[in-house]
């Protein structure tokens, strides 16, 4: 059976919908900030806010299942019309949750990110002149190694044991002052942040975890249930499509 077919089927397991899946023990770690005067685990803001997102989603899928099967089985216009509101309602209440749970991973993402590259000088070495000038003094000094793999392996040897001032000075200019390569640049990055931040990069990947669980959890609900509300390609779509466009006309009673 093809993807569409599993998300269009009446009974598929909603399994990305599940709450649970943002209290696995691998996706709360780096989100537990720590602990409480009772014991309890202090959460991120950002993992309770998509928790509570994912119950959400989860009781509206639920809800959606048993008004997709009661729609189908009721033949009252009426009664049809006025299942066929509350799913439109429920199906809104879950993406606002989602949307919600998601602006508030992209703000503290950007918080993370702003941190990790104070916490390298890179702010600094752009607007401090004495910082400025010292990264410019190192920059001069690699560029001053011939071979361009030298380059990027005393930067990398400089990084690795303990140098910010090498890192804040090649992560704050373009690659073309040190003449290395954007590539080069980049994994000398991920060296700084490893070395100088991890524990904030810990923070920013579980972020972009619990925004990939969010992410999916949404897809899955809007693709699942989106022909209750005449979005979508499948038949069941199209039919309510045109079903709203015919009550919008005075069409249908």
């Amino acid at each position: 059976m093809s993807a569409k077919a599993v998300l269009d089927s009446p009974n598929v397991s909603l399994i990305s919908v599940d709450p649970s899946n943002l209290e696995a023990p691998e996706v709360s770690a780096p989100l537990t900030l720590g602990m409480d005067t009772t014991g309890a685990p202090v959460l991120h803001p950002a993992l309770i806010a998509s928790r509570s997102a994912m119950k959400t989603m989860h009781s509206a899928a639920l809800d959606l299942e048993s008004a997709e099967k009661a729609i189908r089985q009721t033949p009252d216009p009426t009664a049809n019309k006025r299942l066929r509101a509350g799913a439109e309602k429920r199906l809104s209440e879950a993406t606002k949750a989602a949307a919600g749970a998601l602006d508030s991973l992209t703000e503290h993402r950007a918080q993370v990110e702003g941190q990790i590259e104070s916490a390298l000088g890179i702010p600094e070495a752009r607007t401090s002149v004495t910082a400025a000038m010292r990264a410019s003094d190192i920059r001069a000094t690699i560029r001053a190694i011939g071979n361009p793999t030298a380059r990027t392996e005393a930067l990398r040897a400089a990084i690795l044991s303990g140098d910010r001032e090498a890192a804040s000075a090649v992560l704050s200019c373009s690659p073309l002052a040190l003449g290395i390569t954007q590539r080069d640049v980049e994994g000398l990055r991920q060296h700084a942040e490893g070395k100088f931040t991890p524990e904030l990069v810990r923070l920013r990947s579980g972020l972009d975890r619990v925004r990939g669980i969010v992410e999916q959890a949404q897809r899955t609900t809007s693709t699942r249930f989106g022909s209750l509300i005449g979005k979508g390609d499948s038949n069941a779509a199209k039919a309510e499509a045109a079903l709203r466009a015919l009550e919008a006309n005075g069409g249908a009673a």
